[in-house]
């Protein structure tokens, strides 16, 4: 392929990928005073009236906040992915919960996570925050309990295609030799990382670090729908296992099924 530009693949690549173009959002934050009520990476989370702190259901630790979304947030063809209300996830980032628990976090539906959408209307921004029983199992010099407040303000718009795991479960080849384009593993290894965003994302393609996982309703076993990704050390100061992505699903039918896998 010494003869090829590298802009003369990629443009190559894109026209045998277009069937697995899909639209992608990136979110756009900034850093301020913590306000419960919106939608944000870290901070203090809303929760229902008369709700005490989430507890893991492995350790009864509680959890940690991650992020919440508020469907009125949402880029506006983006407003019903996941339905109407408040997704947020907590995580028991415990190390002692993750040496001795019998559940691995990576796993969905799992009873030391918490992925759940709740009604707006039924919510207070009067938390008592817990004392947290040990520090981050990844410590990248955090000393808080808390993640500082990241707020989504905006959504950039992005094109994001399958990357070659995802493609490979589809059985769809860039090298199908009905043609003369040759790519080897190295360059569509690249190239993979540069077309399927690798960062904290809703909608578009879950970018797979070693494997597909096929995440499956619990209710009627359909494949589960991707709304958003998580990334090591992107919004959150936080490393997913080897730096891996964070996924979350929902069942298209029984949207009250909504979970999250640690996508190694």
């Amino acid at each position: 392929m010494s003869d090829r530009s590298p802009e003369e693949i990629r443009a190559t690549v894109l026209s045998k990928l277009a069937q697995f173009k899909r639209k992608s959002w990136k979110p756009l934050v900034r850093e301020g005073e913590d306000i419960p009520a919106s939608s944000k990476f870290g901070g203090t989370p809303v929760l229902c009236h008369g709700e005490s702190w989430p507890l893991c259901g492995a350790c009864q630790s509680p959890m940690r906040f991650f992020f919440q979304l508020d469907s009125q947030d949402l880029p506006s063809t983006e407003v019903q992915i996941f339905g109407n209300g408040i997704l947020q996830l907590f995580y028991c980032s415990s190390y002692e919960c993750d040496v001795h628990s019998d559940h691995p976090a990576r796993f969905p539906f799992n009873p030391r996570v918490l992925v759940r959408i709740i009604d707006r209307d039924l919510v207070t921004s009067e938390v008592i925050e817990p004392k947290m029983t040990d520090p981050f199992h990844y410590d990248w010099k955090i000393e808080d309990n808390f993640f500082r407040a990241r707020f989504i303000v905006d959504w950039e718009e992005i094109d994001d295609y399958a990357n070659f795991i995802e493609r490979e479960r589809l059985e769809f080849y860039l090298n199908d030799y009905d043609d003369d384009f040759e790519i080897d593993d190295d360059e569509e290894y690249n190239l993979a990382h540069d077309l399927s965003y690798p960062k904290d994302k809703l909608s578009g393609w879950p970018d797979w670090c070693n494997g597909k996982e096929l995440v499956e309703c619990p209710s009627c076993q359909r494949e589960m729908n991707f709304i958003f990704q998580l990334a090591s050390e992107d919004n959150l100061p936080y490393c997913w296992g080897d730096v891996d992505n964070e996924f979350i699903f929902q069942c298209p039918e029984h949207r009250e099924q909504i979970t999250y896998i640690w996508g190694c």
